[in-house]
C-alpha cells in the first residue's frame, strides 16, 4: 500500500537556484519508493523580509494589512512555480498550486483579529480550517496524482471564505504542512531544513560547542522548544499532527530523507499531571527584586548543597516564591532565611503548606485566545481559589490547596474537551 507524505521545504533550502536544482533531485529520489507525495514550500531565503522592507518603503510605514498579506504571498508562488519547474526539467511530471486559483483547497476562517504581519518569525494567529476544506484537499491532490503528477503547494497562505488570500502568519508553511497531511491523512511529514534535525544547542552558536543531534524527541518538547523561540518548527504546527503520523526534521545533505534527522514523536493533544509529592511555598517580600543581581544564586545554592529540589520559582517586583517539596520546607526555610540576610532588599518571609502541584499541557495553549479564562472560569464560580499559576508556552501549572484537587482536576477534564 502506497504511503502519503508531505515534504516541506524551509526559506533557507530554497536560497538559491542550485539549492532549488537539488531540492527537486531529493523530490525525484523519494518519488522511486513509489508512494504518494505533495510538496509544500517557502519562499525562497529572506525572501518574505525583503518583500516585507519593500513594501513599507513604498507605503511609508503605512499598513493595509490585505494588500501585505497579498503581496508577501508572492514568495512562496514564485518559489512553487520554480521549484515545479526544475522538476519538470529532471523529468518529473509537477504542478504549481497557488492561492490566485479559484479551486485553492486550503480555505480558512480568521476567528481572532490579530494585527498585521510582522517582521519575525512564527506569528499566532487564530483560524480554523473550514469544513469543506479537507475533502477539497484530498480531492484535489488525489487528481493530481493520479495523473502521475507531484503538486507543489505555496506554504503560508489560504483563502477565506470570500476567495480572499490570507496568510497564517509568519512561519506559516510549517502550518499549511501540517494542515495538508492531516486532511489527506498523511503517513509523514519530512521537514526539510537548513540543518540535520535538532540538536541539544544551536549548530550555528560560535565558539568550541559539539552540540549533539537529537535522534527522536516528543512532539511536547519540541513544541515548548519553538514557542520559547526555536526556529525549528512553528509552534503551533502540532495541533495538527494526529495519531498515528509522524514528523522528522532533516536536510538535503542526508542520503536518505527517511532515515536519520531527529522523528519527533507524538504525544497527547492535552493532558493533566498531579503532583505525587505535597507541595509548600516560601515567599520572599521585598523591593526591586528583579534588579537585585545574584539573588536567585545566593538562595538557590544553599538549597542545592541539602539536596532540596525547587519546582517551581516565580519572581514580581516585590515577590519571589520557591514551590518545593513540602516535606523538606522547614530545612530550605532555614538555609533561606540565613541567605536572605545579606540581601537589603528582601524585607520578609513566609510559608505556605499543603499546596499541590497540577500541570496542564497542551499545544493549543499559545494560540487559543481566552484558553486560561475557559480553564479557570468553571473553577471560580466553585468558590475554589487557585494559589498561584504560572504559564510557561505550551503548559500551565497551578498551585491548588490540596484538599480541592479532586474537584479541579474535575472541571480542568472537561474544560479541556471543548478545547
Amino acid at each position: 500500500m502506497k504511503s502519503k507524505r508531505i515534504l516541506k521545504l524551509g526559506g533557507a533550502t530554497l536560497a538559491t537556484p542550485s539549492q532549488i536544482q537539488k531540492a527537486a533531485r531529493a523530490v525525484k529520489a523519494l518519488l522511486r519508493r513509489g508512494d504518494s507525495l505533495a510538496v509544500v514550500v517557502s519562499a525562497m531565503g529572506k525572501e518574505t523580509d525583503r518583500l516585507y522592507r519593500l513594501y513599507l518603503q513604498c507605503t511609508g510605514n503605512k499598513i493595509s494589512n490585505p494588500d501585505l498579506e497579498l503581496f508577501l504571498s508572492s514568495g512562496e508562488w514564485a518559489s512553487a512555480q520554480l521549484l515545479a519547474s526544475a522538476l519538470k526539467s529532471q523529468g518529473v511530471c509537477a504542478q504549481a498550486l497557488t492561492p490566485w486559483e479559484r479551486d485553492w483547497p486550503l480555505k480558512i476562517r480568521m476567528t481572532g483579529q490579530g494585527p498585521p504581519l510582522q517582521e519575525k518569525t512564527s506569528e499566532i494567529r487564530s483560524f480554523r480550517l473550514l469544513p469543506s476544506s479537507r475533502r477539497a484537499i484530498r480531492q484535489k491532490l488525489s487528481a493530481l496524482w493520479k495523473k502521475g503528477a507531484v503538486p507543489v503547494l505555496c506554504g503560508f497562505v489560504g483563502q477565506d471564505a470570500q476567495g480572499r488570500v490570507v496568510t497564517l502568519g509568519r512561519g506559516g508553511s510549517d502550518l499549511s504542512a501540517f494542515l495538508f497531511a492531516e486532511a489527506i491523512r498523511a503517513q509523514e511529514v519530512l521537514l526539510i531544513k537548513d540543518v540535520p534535525g535538532v540538536f541539544s544547542w544551536d549548530p550555528r552558536t560560535p565558539g568550541n560547542i559539539r552540540p549533539y543531534r537529537i535522534s527522536r524527541i516528543g512532539e511536547r518538547e519540541l513544541a515548548l522548544l519553538a514557542s520559547a523561540g526555536s526556529r525549528v518548527i512553528h509552534p503551533g504546527a502540532f495541533k495538527y499532527l494526529r495519531a498515528g503520523q509522524t514528523a522528522r526534521v532533516a536536510s538535503l545533505n542526508q542520503k536518505d530523507l527517511l532515515k536519520g534527522g531527529t522523528l519527533i514523536l507524538k504525544s497527547e493533544s492535552a493532558s493533566l499531571r498531579v503532583s505525587k509529592t505535597p507541595m509548600a511555598a516560601i515567599t520572599l517580600v521585598g523591593k526591586n527584586l528583579p534588579q537585585t543581581p545574584g539573588i536567585l544564586h545566593a538562595l538557590t545554592q544553599p538549597l542545592k548543597r541539602q539536596g532540596i529540589p525547587i519546582h517551581a520559582v516565580t519572581v514580581s517586583e516585590s515577590l519571589l516564591a520557591l514551590y518545593l517539596p513540602d516535606s523538606q520546607c522547614d530545612r530550605a526555610y532555614a538555609r533561606l532565611i540565613g541567605a536572605g540576610r545579606k540581601f537589603p532588599a528582601i524585607a520578609s518571609s513566609t510559608v505556605k503548606r499543603n499546596l499541590t502541584r497540577i500541570e496542564i499541557h497542551s499545544p493549543d495553549i499559545i494560540e487559543a485566545p481566552g484558553i486560561l479564562a475557559r480553564l479557570l472560569q468553571p473553577i471560580a464560580r466553585k468558590g475554589i481559589n487557585i494559589w498561584e499559576m504560572v504559564t510557561i508556552h505550551s503548559e500551565i501549572l497551578l498551585f491548588v490547596e490540596s484538599p480541592y484537587v479532586a474537584p479541579i482536576l474535575s472541571l480542568l477534564k472537561k474544560s479541556l474537551k471543548k478545547i
